[in-house]
């Protein structure tokens, strides 16, 4: 038998075979899409879906103004993951004069996407707006809306696969939320190694976060130790980033960073601990500390924030 096993847990039928595996002895590291909290995995590694379907609706509003027909394509009702995100992204534009008007699936295929995004367009001629939360249904529906001319259509998608950014690069595509999918695998197997080595036992306070945050940009700020928030293992240069975000904005796609505080702070929290939240867990998982939540009450954490923004914002060679 395996000594552990790594695989999605974004369908339904998923977190029974994770029990059965427990049962045998074999543990289970949850990828991209997590179990039920009552489940037996050992760790989740991935992202948020909440906080990223709530930034596509953030998007949705920013790129139709909070006005628009929204239609939805999904690769199924039972992907828990991405019905999270469609909850979040409802939330984010719930007090806006956005609509939902119709929901399809697309079991993630390319070609039926395009026939349901067809189909949509035909059926909704009011519908102005569409969120798709697969890659391929993105694809498709870039495809149909280049197709039939409908320039004036905002599509908001995931993730950053070739034929999507080459969509982005012609104004086709408005925005995707990304993650990545190296590190998800990489943090994965790290974690896994790490349980079985320990007999069993992760690190309580850190697994959730070792397991996939990374601050990987330069950042000239230390702490009394020398430490830096930038990550180890890869980083972008202030040099490499900015020219990045030239070339980009050379071929028409605008750039917009954002360092995520104070929430999302574990590669700061790390190096300056005197500023993280603690004490607290989460509002919605009582086992989650919040250790990478910087506690803003602290005027020097408001302080330290300040220095964390200035040193890409300021000076005549400024990052961004």
């Amino acid at each position: 038998k395996p000594d552990g096993l790594m695989t999605y847990c974004g369908l339904e039928s998923i977190p029974t075979f994770v029990e059965k595996a427990w049962d045998l002895g074999i543990p289970t590291v949850a990828i991209d899409s997590d179990t039920p909290e009552e489940s037996s995995r050992i760790a989740y590694v991935g992202t948020d879906p909440y906080n990223a379907g709530y930034s596509t609706g953030e998007a949705m509003a920013k790129y139709t103004d909070g006005k628009a027909k929204v239609g939805i394509l999904c690769s199924s009702v039972s992907a828990v993951k991405e019905m999270k995100e469609i909850e979040a992204f409802k939330d984010a534009v719930k007090d806006l004069d956005i609509e939902i008007i119709a929901q399809e699936e697309t079991n993630a295929d390319l070609a039926t996407g395009v026939d349901k995004m067809t189909a949509l367009v035909q059926t909704y001629p009011e519908m102005n707006a569409v969120l798709c939360t697969s890659a391929y249904d993105v694809q498709a529906a870039a495809k149909v809306k280049e197709e039939m001319g409908l320039d004036d259509m905002v599509l908001i998608g995931y993730d950053d696969q070739e034929e999507t950014l080459n969509y982005i690069r012609k104004g086709v595509i408005d925005a995707i939320c990304v993650q990545d999918p190296y590190q998800i695998g990489y943090q994965s197997v790290k974690v896994l190694k790490e349980y079985l080595d320990n007999n069993g036992k992760l690190d309580q306070e850190n697994q959730a976060f070792d397991a996939y945050d990374a601050f990987r940009l330069e950042s000239s700020l230390t702490n009394d130790a020398g430490e830096s928030p930038t990550a180890e293992d890869y980083s972008f240069s202030k040099k490499e980033f900015k020219e990045f975000i030239q070339t980009e904005r050379s071929v028409g796609v605008n750039i917009v960073p954002e360092i995520d505080v104070p929430a999302h702070a574990n590669s700061f929290t790390k190096v300056w601990p005197e500023l993280k939240v603690t004490n607290k867990t989460s509002s919605t998982s009582a086992n989650r500390p919040l250790i990478d939540h910087l506690d803003i009450s602290k005027t020097e954490t408001v302080q330290k924030i300040e220095e964390i923004f200035d040193d890409y914002t300021h000076g005549s060679d400024a990052t961004f």
